[in-house]
């Protein structure tokens, strides 16, 4: 079994890489961001934006602890390769990587990753370049151990994907990292 984890920026295209593992490499995939819009949508905490999304993530760490989204995607797993997206704290990477997994980071250019974020028309996304800059800060670096920490998480990637081309060119990349 193998289990892959994708780290990386909104927009970087983490998403598009787990959806080309699981069509056509059949993993099982976990979103965790989808982890928490359906604990948003269960319990009736309003729309899923982004600043939503955060707060509920970083509750559910304070309480479950700064893993925890990590634990309940793998328990979800039985014998499958799994590939959960959205990997977005250090602990949830130290994790996947504790289970046997790799943590795969996917970047991109700025500017693609704000066109891509108005393109793919999500509660939310609907920002402006400044808002959109903001949002990345905050995203960033954690000022408590259960908050976001992109940069920490995308430090422990086990290979980087530049995701700037074509979508043939990704699913190249992905081809060819598997087959080492």
């Amino acid at each position: 079994m193998k289990i892959i984890g994708i780290t990386g920026q909104a927009s970087s295209g983490k998403d598009t890489v787990a959806e080309y593992l699981e069509k056509k490499h059949l993993f099982k995939h976990i979103s965790l961001s989808d982890l928490i819009r359906d604990y948003i949508s269960e319990h009736n905490l309003g729309e899923s934006t982004r600043p939503k999304m955060k707060e509920v993530g970083d509750n559910l760490r304070q309480t479950m602890g700064p893993d925890a989204l990590a634990r309940i995607a793998l328990a979800k797993n039985t014998d499958d390769n799994l590939v959960i997206s959205a990997v977005r704290h250090p602990e949830e990477a130290l994790t996947i990587k504790k289970h046997g997994g790799e943590i795969w980071s996917v970047v991109s250019k700025l500017e693609t990753r704000y066109d891509r974020t108005l393109q793919r028309n999500r509660t939310g996304d609907q920002l402006s370049y400044a808002e959109f800059l903001e949002q990345e800060q905050k995203e960033q670096q954690n000022k408590t151990e259960y908050e976001l920490n992109l940069a920490k998480t995308i430090g422990l990637a086990d290979r980087t994907i530049h995701n700037d081309g074509t979508l043939e060119d990704l699913y190249q990349t992905i081809n060819t990292i598997l087959k080492e």
